[in-house]
């Protein structure tokens, strides 16, 4: 028995579990964590017997009348931990199927005592033989979080990961039932003051992930519509743009002279700029704004004039070049993409 582990408590989500859970509670009470708790995320009446079984071993079991989603059930576990589990310094969240080894609970436990302001992630090699929807999965999102929150980590789907107990009054009130919590844990660490931090756990898939109720469709969705309403603002933006040069055009005929055509270009602009800015500020980046709106107009348009500068420059340089302009739209997308880590980092911030 580690004397350390006393001081952790493991939380294991678990819907209609097999058996490898009571084999895994038994192993984690013998080796002396604290607490060993295990929620029912609404597995219904012919799961009783397993999760009897593992009451029998020790361990403690909160239950959901019905399927609630992992996060829902995280959520149940920190705060029963918060309220009852006292000498309690940090725990660690593991998958109840069995892929996560008892030696890799251990060291992901440890290295949270070590780090109060830091959450680790056991983080998959996903070397070998790796089911190609955990394999696709993990890529894809591992190159969106990146994108979104400029940090690289290699297994953002990993569902062990331990947290000093501070930080659990934190994460608990972030949004999200299902899935995206997890994620959501991650991207919004910094406004926490948390950090990221990745040890190494060996890759393990039991029947090629069979038991996963992750859905590839219904998940992916909740953790990527961020992008995907940042992408629909810039496209309202851009018709809205339309519609007011149109507008302009239409009832000032003599805009449409080339002397005087800025006019209406500037005027569409400024509209459509305003409307992405209010839809960015209270709706995209509600929950990372802080600081005036005068700071925020400042750097909104500072960020705007960098990016219209940048398109001018490079569709320029390519005309005098003899390149084909359709490159230049390549580049004007790869500057949309960056303004997203921008206006999420520093303009709203």
């Amino acid at each position: 028995m580690e004397e350390e582990l006393k001081n952790l408590a493991v939380l294991i989500p678990a819907y209609k579990p097999g058996g490898a859970l009571v084999t895994l509670c038994a192993e984690l009470k013998e080796r002396g964590f604290g607490e060993v708790i295990v929620v029912d995320d609404g597995s219904g009446e012919s799961y009783e017997g397993i999760f009897g079984a593992v009451e029998g071993k020790g361990c403690h079991v909160l239950r959901h009348v019905f399927n609630m989603g992992k996060g829902r059930a995280l959520k149940t576990g920190f705060n029963d931990i918060l309220v009852n589990c006292r000498g309690i310094r940090g725990v660690v969240t593991a998958d109840a199927d069995g892929q996560h080894l008892v030696k890799d609970i251990i060291n992901v436990g440890r290295a949270v005592l070590e780090r109060e302001d830091t959450i680790i992630i056991g983080a998959r090699t996903f070397s070998g033989k790796v089911p190609l929807k955990s394999r696709f999965g993990n890529t894809v999102t591992r190159n969106v979080f990146r994108f979104v929150s400029g940090q690289n980590i290699r297994d953002t789907q990993s569902g062990l990961r331990g947290f000093p107990l501070p930080a659990l009054k934190k994460i608990i009130t972030l949004k999200g039932e299902r899935y995206e919590y997890e994620m959501n844990m991650l991207l919004e660490a910094s406004r926490f003051d948390l950090k990221l931090k990745e040890t190494e756990i060996e890759t393990v898939y039991i029947d090629g992930n069979a038991s996963s109720h992750f859905n590839a469709v219904r998940d992916s969705w909740r953790i990527y519509k961020i992008i995907i309403m940042f992408g629909a603002s810039s496209l309202i933006s851009f018709f809205v743009d339309a519609a007011m040069f149109a507008l302009i055009t239409v009832i000032f005929p003599s805009t449409k002279d080339t002397a005087v055509v800025w006019i209406p270009l500037l005027g569409a602009r400024l509209v459509s700029s305003a409307v992405n800015f209010l839809i960015n500020r209270n709706v995209i980046f509600a929950k990372e704004k802080q600081g005036s709106l005068k700071r925020h107009i400042i750097g909104y348009y500072l960020l705007a004039a960098a990016i219209l500068a940048g398109n001018i420059a490079v569709t320029s340089l390519f005309k005098n070049l003899g390149v084909n302009l359709y490159v230049s739209y390549f580049i004007s997308l790869l500057l949309f993409l960056i303004s997203y880590p921008v206006q999420k980092h520093w303009v709203f911030r």
